[in-house]
């Protein structure tokens, strides 16, 4: 443990005063009076000192620093570091009685009998070695000396802050094996109250720590589960009993009832067959009504049927009738057929007519004539191919303005004008004539 800070609220003559320590060795100089001894009692008192004590005690110990000038209460701050983990000690006595201790991790414990209780686990050594030999002053050697005579446990301490420094100057570090201690205390405390004997934040297996589970905690929560699990098997069991009573009951009642049936065997079969002979005669039943009511349409049917037997020969009068109309519709369809072949013969017959008269009014020619012609017309059509298949595009710049005439193919010759800058172009299927004041221009394909 190393002291860093003392805060006095209101001790003796002291009042809102602070205090730095700083690492390694402190000297506190002053004058006579100036509050030394005051500044050394309540960081004593704060450290060692219980905050509730009953009259003769807070008469004994802390009443010789309430102030003088009023108040009825005294109080102190005091920091301390232990394995490099920051706490803040704070304790008030007389008219308000109070202790708290603020942990690394921002926890406060303000039970009197808790802080008293982890002060004593972070104390380098006994309580009575702390205030007798640790934490004593000039005048005070003699009774430390007396003390540790009369006190076994003291000297106990001491001997053991001795050994302490021996194993240190042989260059084992005491410190670092506390550390260890810290850190397997660590590895079984993590995240377990200690004071309060269960988990921090009160998280019990319903919202359990997923990381940093001590070996406590874990214990702790495998309890908890085998818990819960033995109570769902009590509860099981309640069930299975209270199931099993049922489960008695209906075969107590079942037993019961196979006893009667037993008894009643004789009578349970004679009533097996009058249900049987009942469901025979209900059919039975069924049956007659049925017969009764085919039996009452039986004079309808007949009549029916004699009314129908009379309508037949008409019916056959009919049907003969009808054949006649049938075969007259069909000499009426085929007439009708046989009418329009006779106007289509007639039409063709009116147009052969008037082809002859046609021929009797054209030229007579001659075979020879007749094949001239036929040569002339296949001339025709093969120039006719041949320009087709040449089709000429003629694209024409012109540098200056300019005025020609253009006959494309058999057409009549066009007047065109061009602009400087401007073109003309022509597409032709095999001819095209370009005439200007100055020169001729004729472009053709060749078949």
């Amino acid at each position: 443990m190393i002291l860093a800070s003392l805060e006095i609220i209101s001790f003796g003559i002291l009042a809102s005063r602070k205090v730095e320590f700083n690492p390694g060795l402190n000297v506190i100089l002053g004058p006579n009076e100036a509050g030394k001894t005051t500044l050394f009692q309540a960081m004593l008192h704060t450290l060692l000192t219980p905050a509730k004590l009953s009259k003769l005690s807070f008469r004994t110990t802390v009443a010789a620093f309430i102030p003088l000038g009023g108040g009825d209460t005294i109080g102190c701050k005091l920091g301390f570091t232990s394995l490099n983990k920051s706490y803040l000690l704070s304790k008030s006595w007389g008219g308000r009685q109070a202790a708290e201790l603020v942990l690394p991790d921002g926890g406060r414990i303000a039970d009197d009998q808790g802080v008293s209780a982890l002060l004593k686990e972070l104390l380098p050594a006994r309580e009575g070695t702390v205030r007798s030999i640790l934490m004593t002053y000039q005048s005070a050697l003699a009774g430390t000396l007396a003390d540790l005579e009369k006190n076994r446990e003291t000297l106990d301490s001491l001997s053991a802050i001795l050994r302490k420094t021996i194993l240190e100057t042989d260059g084992i570090s005491v410190e670092r094996f506390k550390a260890l201690l810290e850190e397997k205390y660590g590895e079984a405390y993590e995240h377990w109250d200690p004071v309060r004997k269960r988990p921090e934040n009160s998280r019990g297996i319903d919202n359990p720590y997923k990381k940093g589970v001590g070996r406590i905690l874990k214990a702790h929560y495998n309890y908890q589960e085998l818990r819960r699990f033995l109570d769902d098997v009590k509860e099981k069991e309640d069930s299975y009993g209270v199931k099993t009573g049922e489960l008695e009951e209906c075969m107590n009642e079942l037993a019961a009832k196979e006893g009667f049936l037993s008894e009643n065997e004789q009578s349970a079969a004679d009533a097996g067959i009058r249900s049987l002979l009942e469901a025979r005669l209900e059919a039975a039943e069924l049956s007659m009504k049925k017969l009764q009511s085919d039996y009452d349409s039986w004079p309808v049917l007949t009549a029916r049927l004699a009314e129908l037997t009379g309508s037949i020969p008409l019916l056959q009068q009919d049907i003969v009738r009808l054949e006649g109309e049938k075969q007259s519709a069909v000499i009426y369809e085929e007439g009708k057929e046989l009418k329009k072949r006779f106007e289509r013969a007639a039409e063709k017959r009116e147009q052969l007519k008037m082809a002859e008269d046609k021929l009797a009014g054209a030229i007579p020619f001659s075979r020879g004539e007749l094949e001239e012609i036929e040569h002339q017309v296949s001339t025709v059509e093969r120039l006719k191919a041949a320009l087709e298949g040449g089709k000429l595009n003629l694209k024409l710049q012109a540098k200056i303005d300019i005025a020609l005439t253009v006959e494309n193919d058999l057409r009549e010759a066009e007047e065109k004008k061009i602009a400087a800058g401007e073109s003309l172009e022509v597409s032709s299927n095999g001819l095209v004539r370009l005439n200007h004041a100055d020169w001729a221009l004729e472009v053709k394909s060749v078949p």
